[in-house]
């Protein structure tokens, strides 16, 4: 008699989905000089599995990194920018920031962009 195994991986089981919340992290950025500096950052947090979005700002010396919390840290992110050869440290955020309403064009807005 010819028995065929069943096995686990031949099953359609549900797949276990991880929920993995999406962050954003800010850092500061010291030893770029031009736009191909800008682009090296861009490149090594970009190389990085679970980073989602990377704006390097050169002016500023920053770099803006969206990625999936539980994949990737600040460490590996500042690590990565490290081994490019500039150095970066997590910027300091600003204390509810992200939490407060924008300002309408009543409460003082100067610029055009919202109010024009």
């Amino acid at each position: 008699m010819n028995r065929r195994r069943l096995r686990y991986r031949d099953m359609n089981q549900p797949q276990r989905q991880e929920t993995r919340i999406p962050r954003t992290t800010r850092l500061s950025v010291s030893g770029m000089s031009c736009a191909s500096c800008a682009r090296h950052v861009a490149q090594a947090l970009d190389a990085i599995p679970g980073v989602r979005h990377v704006d390097v700002n050169l002016q500023q010396g920053e770099a803006t990194v969206k990625y999936l919390a539980g994949s990737v840290d600040e460490t590996a992110l500042v690590a990565a920018v490290s081994n490019a050869g500039y150095e970066a440290r997590v910027a300091p955020t600003d204390v509810g920031a992200d939490d407060e309403p924008p300002k309408s064009a009543s409460a003082g807005c100067s610029t055009s962009c919202c109010c024009g």
